[in-house]
């Protein structure tokens, strides 16, 4: 079981810190919706922009720029948590359901 640490700012930041990964969220039309990951260790030279389709439909992955063939668990996982679907061709095929915990702080 993955476990993740949810943080926000006064400012509005807000991400879910993993191990490996941290992934920023926003509201989009209300809804949120993530739309950056990073690794902790390496900062942006091991990370992405996510981009998806309408919030208030499908709410698909479509796209993702950044690392590798496929997202890290820990992105895939937050992505889903959040009520997105991620397609196969963004998974890593060992990622078969999402079981984690979120524990809030603000910072």
């Amino acid at each position: 079981m993955s476990k993740f640490t949810l943080h926000r700012r006064d400012t509005g930041l807000t991400w879910y810190e993993g191990e490996k990964f941290s992934v920023f969220v926003t509201r989009v039309q209300g809804v949120v919706t993530p739309y950056y990951f990073e690794h902790n260790e390496y900062g942006d030279e091991y990370a992405g922009q996510l981009e998806f389709d309408d919030v208030h439909k499908s709410k698909s992955l479509i796209d993702y720029d950044g690392i590798s063939e496929y997202l890290p668990d820990e992105v895939v996982e937050i992505i889903v948590w959040n009520g997105f679907t991620v397609n196969d061709e963004y998974r890593n095929e060992r990622i078969h359901g999402v079981e984690f915990e979120v524990e809030e702080v603000l910072s």
